[in-house]
């Protein structure tokens, strides 16, 4: 319970340009660079953030801190209206334990990023393994994108297989999953990692 990780993300930011071209408010990967520059106390380890852009996925994920790894250029390649970040805390491999971790599956694409972590994280990912599944990472996070996958392809919706997904999970987390269209945050049942929902501007 000591371990912290910070996530934020963000549902509908766009930058409103007026007839001079001039870019007003913020984008996503902005706002998103803001409320992980806000949580740094939570995790120096790695950062990243993942965009979704008219349904393209995208991710840039860094060792060290928010304001080392992003620039202004940087952020501003990452375009589009949805995004989600995340800051770690504790042990890391290198940059592949980095999040929000980006998979592609046969329907698409989806991008996890997670505080928090499974007690039954080595069950999991053995079932997983022995049907043939291959991991890039040694977190959790990409177990928890494993199942999510898994769930996707016998599900309706993103949602509903992030909530039988859910069914498998023993811990204490949160989750953001990024698809192409769609924000989904979840947490455990139990509650025991934050969680806030809120509105800027009213949207």
């Amino acid at each position: 319970m000591r371990e912290e990780c910070g996530i934020f993300g963000i549902h509908g930011s766009q930058e409103v340009r007026d007839k001079r071209q001039e870019a007003r408010g913020i984008s996503a990967a902005q706002a998103v660079y803001l409320g992980l520059f806000a949580l740094q106390h939570r995790g120096q380890e790695s950062c990243g953030i993942a965009v979704s852009d008219a349904g393209v996925l995208r991710a840039e994920r860094r060792l060290g801190l928010v304001c080392d790894s992003f620039d202004v250029h940087t952020l501003a390649a990452l375009t589009g209206e949805n995004a989600i970040g995340h800051v770690l805390y504790g042990k890391i491999n290198g940059i592949e334990d980095a999040q929000p971790i980006v998979t592609r599956y046969a329907k698409g694409r989806l991008a996890v990023a997670v505080n928090g972590g499974l007690c039954n994280a080595d069950e999991l990912r053995d079932e997983l393994a022995a049907t043939g599944a291959l991991f890039q990472t040694t977190s959790d996070t990409e177990i928890i994108a494993q199942w999510i996958i898994r769930e996707r392809m016998a599900s309706r919706s993103t949602e509903e297989a992030v909530m039988r997904a859910m069914q498998k999970f023993r811990g204490e987390y949160t989750i953001l999953a990024l698809s192409p269209l769609k924000l989904i945050a979840a947490r455990d049942p139990l509650g025991f990692r934050p969680l806030w929902i809120g509105k800027l501007n009213g949207r």
